[in-house]
């Protein structure tokens, strides 16, 4: 007997939640292409996070589903784990550890999956990174859907990079006099990312 992903229900549709009230009314986000989408055929949603992309994915999520009756499973990054409510909430929602041996479990039951392959890395971008996909070389989404014979659906997000002036980015804060003021003076050692 295989193992399973944790039992989850969608909502019933339209799917709507207070926040996501405010949220859709405030920033009105259109859809373009639903239509062409197969309710009845798991695949794989891959696509790019837009700066601060704790927006993005609700907003997405909820357009897919109210217009196409998909529910998409997202792949949560490792780091949502590190805060256990955090995690649970975000699994009430459907979200699955981004694991490898996840990801072939859900391809294995037909679930439509929703990646971005571009992580907190990508939420996080710094000046010039406007509308960039910062995916390194995370193409282990692409081997498994083959593996899988699983269609992948690109998308993309457009409008929230625009949003937003980044004022002082990763690199500036790494460089800044504060920082080496707080580390020199905790003895704190700090690892620079790049």
């Amino acid at each position: 007997m295989s193992a399973k992903l944790s039992e989850f229900e969608p909502p019933e549709r339209p799917w709507e939640s207070r926040l996501l009230t405010v949220l859709d009314t405030w920033f009105a986000p259109s859809f373009h292409g639903i239509e062409h989408l197969r309710p009845r055929r798991g695949s794989l949603f891959v696509g790019n996070h837009t700066i601060y992309g704790l927006l993005d994915i609700p907003l997405f999520q909820a357009g897919v589903y109210n217009q196409s009756g998909i529910w998409l499973r997202g792949l949560a990054d490792h780091l949502h784990y590190a805060v256990p409510a955090w995690a649970r909430y975000l699994e009430s929602f459907g979200a699955i550890r981004g694991t490898r041996d996840n990801c072939s479990l859900a391809m294995e039951q037909g679930e439509n999956i929703l990646a971005f392959p571009g992580g907190g890395r990508e939420v996080m971008k710094r000046k010039g990174e406007k509308y960039e996909l910062i995916w390194k070389e995370r193409l282990g989404f692409v081997s498994l859907a083959v593996k899988h014979g699983y269609p992948i659906q690109p998308f993309a997000s457009i409008g929230a990079d625009d949003a937003y002036s980044i004022l002082m980015d990763a690199t500036a804060v790494q460089d800044s006099r504060l920082l080496r003021f707080v580390t020199d003076t905790l003895g704190v050692k700090v690892r620079k990312n790049p």
